[in-house]
């Protein structure tokens, strides 16, 4: 038992390291929301996020690739902006996610992807401003993930090739749906693919409780958000909340009980919901993707592609580890 609950409290980020990071992307999304609007604040946080994480997943090879991922996609959007940008950009990112999953246990494309689908449902990425917020906010998160020395701290977890390509169906099954739903309804589409990538980025285990965990926590945090929002609070102190739950995500973001996704989807939807019409406007997308996730993942668990990981597959992933 004792065991069990210093290997849990390791997972927990600290709390010097949450503010730090929280206040620097506040203090990042604040002048850019001033001088490119909305999208540009998006994309700073986007460009943040991308080299953050793949700071913390490979050091400052994947802060590079993540940061620079994200830009060179976003460049991509202004020589073809439209939709159709955005769903090549994604099948290109879900092959590389699976690729990267087998090669060396890092899922650097997927959060790239996920910055992608963000700042395009903030609105059109066409203009320069949003490339360059993109690349301030990836420089700063370099400096700041240098600044808590913060490089290589998730650990790599390969999977095969058969879990590979599971990774990359499973990615794409959620693009896809993404844009159908759009074409119908655009401010519910965008949610489809945010949880997919988003579950995505949990390991596929070799159980359904992670995927029961995330599924459990997101709809905890849409429960609490609606909870919030029937009391109609100040702007100023659901903004509070909103930053108040960012960090908590952030502190149990490793954490094997749901209060990292709880935490996560309360922040995004205090954010993005201003109204509690607002709020059960999203509640009702989040809910309805959530649903469609937890179903996708549990199909594709009980597939053929090596739905079960068996000790050759632990072996090889120990080995890979250890070599790099």
């Amino acid at each position: 038992m004792q065991q069990a609950r210093t290997s849990t409290a390791d997972v927990l980020l600290p709390w010097r390291h949450c503010l730090v990071i929280a206040g620097a992307a506040l203090a990042l999304a604040i002048p850019c929301h001033v001088l490119a609007g909305p999208t540009g604040a998006v994309a700073a946080l986007a460009g943040f996020a991308c080299c953050a994480f793949g700071g913390a997943a490979a050091g400052m090879r994947g802060a590079a690739m993540g940061g620079a991922g994200l830009v060179a996609a976003l460049a991509l959007a202004l020589v073809w902006p439209g939709w159709w940008a955005y769903a090549l950009l994604c099948a290109a990112l879900c092959a590389a996610a699976g690729i990267e999953a087998a090669a060396r246990g890092t899922r650097i494309a997927i959060i790239v992807m996920l910055g992608v689908t963000l700042v395009f449902a903030s609105g059109a990425p066409t203009g320069l401003p949003a490339l360059a917020m993109a690349g301030l906010g990836a420089a700063t998160g370099a400096v700041v993930m240098g600044h808590l020395a913060l490089w290589s701290v998730i650990p790599p977890q390969r999977l095969s090739r058969a879990q590979g390509l599971r990774l990359a169906l499973f990615l794409s099954l959620g693009v896809t749906l993404s844009l159908i739903l759009g074409l119908r309804a655009p401010q519910h589409g965008h949610w489809i693919a945010v949880l997919f990538m988003s579950r995505a980025l949990v390991p596929f285990g070799q159980r359904r409780a992670p995927l029961m965990r995330y599924g459990t926590g997101a709809a905890l945090g849409v429960s609490a958000a609606l909870l919030i929002e029937a009391v109609h609070p100040p702007g100023l102190l659901r903004v509070a909340l909103a930053i108040a739950a960012a960090v908590l995500g952030l502190r149990f973001m490793l954490h094997a009980r749901p209060i990292g996704p709880a935490m996560t989807t309360l922040s995004v939807l205090l954010g993005t919901a201003p109204t509690m019409r607002d709020a059960l406007f999203r509640a009702e997308a989040v809910a309805a993707a959530l649903g469609i996730v937890v179903l996708a993942g549990l199909v594709l668990d009980r597939l053929w592609l090596e739905p079960r990981s068996g000790p050759n597959d632990v072996h090889r992933a120990t080995n890979g580890s250890r070599s790099r």
